[in-house]
């Protein structure tokens, strides 16, 4: 029953879901919540949450990467793993300079990434050692945040890359995974700034945050990665809620893969589904399914 279930939802996705109106959603919550069960958020089509969600769909709006470049996973199949992009030649970004925020206990992106002879600088204040190490990591025990604060062991971004020599490089690779520290973070560095990295690999937090202080964080931080920055991946971390907001389904998390807008050349063709073969479950049960998730501009 189970599998005829998510045939009907695939097949809702696929045919129905871009001519229903918001009077249908709780049709489509019953059978969201058949798939994925308890992480379903509940809420009625409320104006301005469904003026947020459209803000936040066409921010990360998704194009497709052209020419010689695929998609490809880095780290473990589920929470700690992420979708990257690299040429031809399996290179992610034009330098080896990789930055990482958030270890806790995983570093197999890490570890994917100095197999590729990446040094990786590495960041995170809440632990006391690396789970693992590679003559390619440089771990130290502090965080990333808006402003320097050196009694709580917090650092800026433009600090860590001088103190490390990388003030004047270009061509990095970052990835964050901060507890919603990224909100701040991003719109403290100027655009300039942000064109020093190739690919951006980020989880998002906190999205389905109504307050209006946090929205207008949330909108603006989006907005200026998206002056410099294309999405070209998002995936649903299925630890979090999901909210079906008229016709937009939001996830609390979200994981988002940028590239560089002026190294990267992208189809025009419109993206049907976000979804790629190399997602999976961060957490045991069914992936999130995010179904139309690009809104066209108005």
């Amino acid at each position: 029953m189970k599998s005829l279930f998510k045939k009907v939802r695939a097949r809702w996705h696929g045919d129905i879901n871009s001519y229903l109106c918001r009077d249908e959603m709780l049709i489509k919550n019953i059978f969201s919540y058949i798939q994925n069960e308890v992480a379903l958020k509940w809420g009625g089509v409320n104006e301005s949450q469904f003026n947020y969600h459209k803000a936040l769909h066409q921010l990360l709006h998704v194009r497709r990467i052209t020419d010689n470049f695929k998609y490809e996973r880095l780290g473990k199949n589920n929470d700690g793993g992420y979708i990257a992009v690299s040429d031809k030649n399996g290179s992610l970004s034009s330098s080896k300079i990789a930055y990482s925020f958030g270890i806790a206990d995983d570093v197999s992106f890490d570890l994917d990434l100095a197999a590729r002879g990446y040094e990786v600088f590495q960041y995170d204040h809440t632990i006391e050692k690396l789970p693992q190490n590679n003559g390619h990591f440089h771990w130290k025990k502090s965080g990333l945040a808006a402003s320097s604060n050196p009694s709580q062991k917090l650092e800026t971004l433009e600090n860590m890359l001088k103190a490390n020599g990388h003030e004047h490089s270009s061509g990095i690779f970052l990835k964050m995974d901060i507890e919603g520290y990224e909100w701040e973070v991003f719109n403290s560095l100027s655009s300039d700034f942000l064109e020093k990295f190739d690919q951006i690999v980020i989880e998002l937090h906190d999205n389905l945050d109504y307050d209006e202080k946090v929205i207008e964080k949330h909108l603006s931080a989006l907005a200026k990665i998206a002056q410099t920055h294309q999405a070209v991946h998002v995936h649903a971390n299925n630890a979090g809620y999901v909210n079906y907001c008229g016709n937009l389904v939001t996830p609390d998390l979200i994981e988002v893969t940028y590239v560089l807008k002026n190294k990267y050349k992208f189809s025009d063709d419109k993206v049907k589904n976000v979804r790629l073969s190399l997602d999976h479950p961060n957490v045991s049960g069914d992936d999130l399914e995010l179904g139309f998730w690009n809104v066209e501009e108005n």
